[in-house]
């Protein structure tokens, strides 16, 4: 038998689950561990600035793909314990691939705080997987409000700098 107020819960925490692990885009598919890591051009140049949102996007979108590719079967807390630590570990794997790129100065102060959200909500999300497993619906409900907050944090500076797909996080 459910507890009362468990159906929202679990339809609440998929849309985190679902929206908050890298966004829909249109990626090549590739493994983010595929190319070798890319240098922006020289310091202060609007043009490096375009290449390095470009070259970030590129990596988000190939994320973003890979992640939303990993589907809930149902909305049950033992999906979201199967589903939420393998998006986790792309997540981080993806942010990892992302810190090996060389922010230009207009961007390096916004680029290091998303580098820090992302690497957060992949935490969050190894979190979650953890919480579902035990069952435990009141850190859950916590973790989502957390999840919500850094998600608009990333998209409020990734936008502002240009990006699409890195700004893509739910």
């Amino acid at each position: 038998m459910q507890k009362r107020g468990s159906i929202p819960l679990i339809v609440g925490l998929v849309v985190v689950v679902a929206a908050g692990c890298g966004g829909s885009s249109g990626g090549t598919g590739a493994s983010p561990d595929s190319s070798a890591p890319k240098r922006a051009a020289a310091v202060g140049d609007p043009q490096s600035a375009r290449q390095f949102v470009a070259a970030a996007d590129a990596i988000c979108g190939r994320l973003n793909t890979r992640i939303v590719a990993i589907t809930f079967r149902n909305l049950s807390l033992g999906e979201v314990a199967r589903v939420a630590p393998l998006r986790a570990a792309l997540e981080q794997t993806g942010t990892t691939e992302l810190t090996h790129l060389a922010a230009p100065a207009s961007l390096a102060h916004d680029w290091h705080e998303i580098l820090l959200y992302r690497t957060e909500l992949a935490e969050e999300l190894a979190k979650l997987g953890r919480f579902a497993k035990l069952k435990d619906r009141r850190a859950i409900a916590a973790l989502s409000k957390s999840k919500a907050r850094v998600h608009k944090l990333i998209g409020t500076i990734a936008k502002r700098d240009g990006f699409t797909d890195c700004a893509k996080v739910g």
